[in-house]
């Protein structure tokens, strides 16, 4: 009966909305964006255009200084919303649920497909961000290609490509100095053999003094895909949780290449030796591992070392922090491996998309004059530093050193009656103003400067930390820019290096046999891998094909 009674009830509702939609046919149709001419499109540079702009940043003030330079720069007046980063994509989706889009706004790929399905964003087609912001393009196409695939949807262009320089540069690790003096290493380890004796020593020599065996070479983050001993993989040219070009060419994933397999011989040893910390399974690399190292019960940490660590004026840097425990520590190098090999894994440079409020397809002449600016902040290096860096003389000046330019350092200056302090980086984040170890960025804008221009301007003994420790020919980015951009295919992606860790930490430990590596292999490929492996070498055709189009743009200008 009641099957019966749900049948008639199902064709009432199918022939009311028959009737509904015969009596309202244009309700279900798809809407139309506005139809934009872009080769006859002229912005009248003279006319001062009304900005609102969306960006993931910490609260400034309203009138802050970068906000009236970019006003002037552009001729235009900025309504800024900046929303704390952590809370930026929840908070966004909340405004845009209740009618309220941004003109101007940033996303990540998945974000971008469904705001251009949904038809709230706009298209901008190659060609208008070649013409218009040529400069920023080129320099996107040089260092993350992979990104401009994301800002696609069905063949069409929706994004400008948001780039982070800073993200090129790998972290490394750090070793206790008083250890390796204690056991009588002279000079930090840089190969993998090297590195291996250290541990020995570490572990047989009682470099605590404690008269105990109870110290270790390393622990780790089973936990954290991407900095699991990226380290010791990176000594045999394999990231093993990366879409990656092996050393014929060939697109691979680099967990079932046979350079993975060697990574895990090493470390097996290491276990078996007792140079890997018995706790490596379960410790975090920014909890348990910090500790372990700051502790005293590591004497190396491969995911720890920055300029900041470094700091012997901030009392929560790795430095002091170990100091205060009666240690010392010393930037590691990244070791090198039988062929000579380094690297450590790296997030990549793209991050995201600056998008545009399909509203502003009305006044599509508001997109290029934003496109216009973006060229401009990449053309004239000190309009850029007097948005990122503000006002020299009130805001920054020149550090001297031995007479000669040593960087910028923030001001202590009167401003409208208040005696400020711009080298305090929460007065810098209140006003507007970037951090002086991040200048590659302005807080209000996406556009970037070259390194060589923006090392300048940074604290030399940063620069000098990246070029010895941190260079970016060290870092291996995936192939990809993010191993799952190709979204279908995510939840395989996800089974698989949920499986991949555990054999993993399997083997490593000896649960597993050495061998069981290529039965791991076949079963890869049988339980997804296959389908995930073409599916994402099809992307990386695709965004190769589309890398060569902007290039072949951009030399027939």
């Amino acid at each position: 009966m009641n099957k019966i009674f749900i049948s008639i009830v199902i064709i009432i509702i199918a022939i009311l909305a028959a009737i509904f939609l015969k009596k309202y046919p244009d309700y279900v149709k798809k809407k139309t964006l506005p139809q934009v001419d872009w080769h006859t499109l002229v912005d009248d540079e003279s006319k001062r255009l009304d900005f609102e702009i969306t960006i993931p940043t910490r609260h400034f003030k309203k009138n802050a200084y970068p906000v009236k330079v970019l006003e002037k720069a552009g001729n235009i007046n900025i309504q800024f919303n900046s929303i704390e980063p952590s809370e930026y994509a929840r908070k966004k989706d909340l405004m845009m649920s209740s009618g309220n889009i941004p003109e101007i706004f940033t996303t990540g790929a998945s974000g971008l497909g469904r705001y251009a399905k949904q038809q709230i964003i706009a298209p901008v087609p190659l060609e208008v961000l070649i013409k218009y912001c040529p400069t920023y393009v080129a320099l996107v196409n040089r260092l993350a290609p992979d990104i401009w695939l994301g800002g696609m949807y069905n063949g069409k262009n929706y994004g400008l490509p948001t780039l982070w320089l800073g993200a090129r540069y790998p972290r490394t690790g750090i070793w206790r100095k008083d250890w390796l003096d204690k056991v009588g290493i002279e000079t930090v380890p840089e190969t993998l053999d090297e590195m291996e004796e250290a541990f020995k020593r570490f572990r047989e020599d009682d470099p605590d003094g404690n008269g105990k065996k109870d110290t270790y070479g390393l622990s780790g983050d089973m936990s954290s895909w991407y900095t699991m001993f990226t380290d010791v993989f990176g000594a045999y040219d394999v990231m093993p949780y990366n879409w990656m070009l092996d050393k014929n060419g060939s697109f691979v994933y680099g967990g079932v290449q046979p350079e993975a397999k060697e990574a895990l011989t090493r470390l097996r040893s290491w276990y078996k030796n007792g140079y890997l910390h018995p706790e490596f399974q379960t410790d975090k690399w920014y909890r348990e591992v910090q500790n372990k190292l700051i502790s005293g019960k590591i004497g190396y940490h491969n995911y720890l070392s920055s300029y900041e660590a470094f700091d012997p004026d901030s009392p929560a840097s790795a430095l002091n922090m170990v100091r205060k425990q009666g240690g010392d520590i010393v930037p590691a190098i990244l070791p090198s491996g039988p062929g000579g090999k380094r690297g450590h894994r790296v997030w990549g440079t793209g991050t995201g998309y600056q998008v545009f409020s399909a509203e502003l397809l009305k006044k599509p002449e508001k997109i290029i004059r934003y496109l216009k600016l973006t060229e401009k902040l990449m053309q004239n290096e000190a309009l850029f530093i007097e948005l990122t860096l503000g006002k020299e003389g009130r805001h920054w000046e020149w550090r001297i050193e031995e007479g000669k330019r040593a960087g910028a350092k923030g001001l202590k200056s009167e401003y409208k009656g208040k005696f400020l302090d711009f080298s305090d980086n929460k007065v810098r984040s209140k006003h507007g103003l970037q951090q002086f170890i991040f200048v590659d960025r302005p807080v209000l804008h996406m556009a970037v400067l070259d390194d060589k221009t923006v090392d300048t301007y940074l604290n030399p003994g940063k620069v000098n930390f990246r070029k010895t420790y941190t260079p970016p020919a060290w870092g291996r980015p995936d192939l990809l820019g993010k191993p799952s951009v190709v979204s279908e295919t995510v939840p395989i992606l996800e089974r698989l290096r949920q499986k991949q860790m555990r054999i993993y930490v399997e083997i490593i430990t000896g649960d597993k046999a050495l061998d069981s590596f290529e039965t791991f292999v076949e079963e890869w490929y049988k339980e997804g891998g296959q389908e995930l492996f073409d599916a994402s070498k099809t992307y990386y055709e695709n965004f190769k094909k589309l890398e060569s189009q902007i290039n072949e743009a951009l030399n027939a200008r």
